[in-house]
């Protein structure tokens, strides 16, 4: 009920402003909590998969708030198999750590195996200046399932860590 009522509060002129640009240029929303920014998301990455038939990177900061947005993909896409498929959700540190850690990097790692993220922001300034175009074509080519994505939205990035937004400033294509 909640989703429905937030859907249905959106300014569908807006919403519709935002569809013409999607793929064309960056695009921040801004609002107070409970604006309908997330259920934006939601809308227009359905419509990316639904319409255009393109894939959706859904980043956020952490795992609580990315079941969250799970939940809210599913109830405003409402079609079944598009959420986890078309658009899939993740969090930020474990996209990026994913694709340096396919890519060969060394990330750090506590005694019990998790991202040591004190230590992550020096080791991911490292690795972003390594970064090229191939290396992000190489990602998407041989792994278009976990990287092969036509768009990247990204959710609450204000609450990100100095090291979350480090590796948010990688080459424009990762």
């Amino acid at each position: 009920r909640v989703d429905a009522m937030t859907v249905s509060g959106i300014n569908r002129d807006v919403v519709d402003a935002v569809k013409a640009d999607l793929g064309r240029k960056q695009i921040r929303l801004v609002g107070r909590a409970g604006s309908g920014k997330s259920s934006t998301l939601a809308l227009l990455a359905k419509h990316a998969s639904i319409v255009h038939g393109d894939r959706t990177l859904v980043l956020t900061f952490h795992r609580t708030l990315r079941n969250e947005l799970e939940h809210l993909m599913r109830g405003v896409v409402g079609v079944p198999g598009v959420v986890g498929t078309s658009i899939v959700i993740g969090v930020m540190a474990e996209f990026f750590v994913d694709a340096l850690e396919t890519l060969g990097a060394t990330v750090p790692r506590l005694a019990d195996g998790a991202i040591d993220y004190k230590e992550l922001g020096g080791a991911l300034e490292a690795c972003r200046a390594a970064l090229t175009d191939e290396h992000v074509d190489l990602l998407k080519f041989c792994h278009p399932e976990r990287f092969g994505f036509e768009h990247v939205f990204v959710d609450e990035a204000q609450d990100w860590s100095d090291a979350i937004k480090l590796m948010w400033s990688a080459p424009d294509d990762f």
